[in-house]
């Protein structure tokens, strides 16, 4: 309240909104969903570095084009007055414009305890088929046919503090197989990605999870 005036908030979706309502569990370094919904499903994908699934499984969300959160309920669907059957028609409405994604989604990991969760996090999405996991090193991670997008959010020295230079000499590796793809890693503010051996073609400010990060655009 502020001179004479008042400012009444209300609160229409309970839970934050980046929470989809699939996720039941999460790895040791999560990317919020909501930060991993960059791709518009009309190319390849590959996160060699699944960790948890969220972007693979964010990206076949989007490629199916089914909306974000229509696995969750909302904080105004308790209101006094709520309209129900309004609420569910908008929900048909929009599962009906879903559709298979058109082109492959691929997720690795060499961490098998992860791999396990982000099929399992896949499933509970319900695009446990949308998705192609395999155990992998991420230099030597299976790539659709491309040319498509790299999308990872590697370890780099804060929550996961071990092996974070090794990670990024991996993804540099694969990156030299990918010609003609673009990339988009995720890393800190300094220091890893001159192991990338690409200059970065734009670099964004981004928040992941409380951290000061930056998104490195590569290729295209």
């Amino acid at each position: 309240r502020r001179g004479g005036r008042a400012t009444v908030s209300a609160d229409a979706a309970g839970a934050p909104l980046f929470r989809r309502g699939w996720r039941a569990r999460v790895g040791a370094a999560p990317l919020r969903e909501s930060l991993a919904a960059g791709y518009d499903g009309e190319e390849p994908l590959l996160d060699p570095m699944c960790g948890s699934g969220t972007i693979a499984i964010e990206a076949a969300a989007i490629a199916a084009r089914r909306p974000p959160g229509a696995g969750r309920r909302f904080a105004f669907e308790g209101w006094p007055g709520h309209d129900p059957g309004r609420t569910e028609a908008v929900r048909r409405r929009l599962a009906a414009g879903e559709r298979p994604p058109p082109h492959p989604i691929h997720a690795s990991d060499r961490n098998m305890g992860a791999l396990r969760l982000a099929q399992k996090n896949a499933a509970s999405a319900g695009l446990e088929a949308a998705v192609h996991f395999a155990r992998a090193d991420a230099s030597a991670a299976p790539a659709p046919e491309g040319p498509g997008l790299l999308a990872v959010n590697p370890p780099y020295g804060e929550r996961l503090a071990e092996g974070a230079e090794e990670a990024w000499r991996a993804l540099g590796v694969l990156l030299d197989r990918l010609p003609g793809w673009r990339a988009a890693v995720i890393g800190p503010e300094r220091g890893l990605a001159h192991h990338l051996a690409r200059t970065p073609r734009e670099v964004l400010a981004v928040a992941n999870g409380g951290l000061r990060c930056r998104l490195l655009l590569l290729g295209g």
